[in-house]
C-alpha cells in the first residue's frame, strides 16, 4: 500500500476503486436471483455431479464386487454342504475353503480400495 491509498481514494486519482455500495447491491441482486432459482441451480449442480460420477465406473465396480462376494459366499456354502454330505474329505474341504477365503479377502480389499465405492453405496441406498 502506498501513502496515497492510506489517505483514501481522494488522494489517489489513478485508483480503480468501486464504491462499496455498488458491490453490495450487486451481491444482493445476484443472491436474490440465486435464491429465486435455487431448485434449478441445485438440479443443475446435481446433474453435473451425477454426470461426472457416471463417467467414473465406480458404480459398475461396486456391482461387480458385490456379485463376486455373493458368488464366493455361494461357493463357500456349497462347499460346506458337500463336506457335510460326505462328498469331500476334510483335507479337500480345508484346501478349497482356504482358497475361497483368500479370494474373499482379495475381493473385500478391492472393495475397500476402490475409489468412490462407499459414496456410490450410500447414494444407491439413499435413492
Amino acid at each position: 500500500m502506498t501513502i496515497e491509498t492510506k489517505k483514501g481514494i481522494e488522494n489517489c486519482p489513478h485508483s480503480k476503486a468501486i464504491d462499496e455500495v455498488i458491490i453490495e447491491n450487486a451481491f444482493v441482486e445476484m443472491f436474490g436471483l440465486l435464491a429465486e432459482n435455487f431448485d434449478d441451480v441445485l438440479e443443475s449442480v446435481l446433474s453435473s455431479i451425477e454426470e461426472t460420477l457416471s463417467k467414473d465406473d465406480s458404480a459398475e465396480k461396486l456391482k461387480r464386487i458385490e456379485k463376486d462376494i455373493a458368488s464366493l459366499e455361494k461357493k463357500r456354502k456349497k462347499l460346506t454342504d458337500m463336506y457335510l454330505d460326505d462328498k469331500l474329505t476334510k483335507e479337500a474341504y480345508d484346501d478349497k475353503y482356504s482358497e475361497l477365503s483368500k479370494n474373499w479377502i482379495n475381493v473385500r480389499k478391492r472393495e475397500q480400495y476402490s475409489p468412490n465405492v462407499h459414496y456410490h453405496r450410500k447414494t444407491l441406498q439413499i435413492r
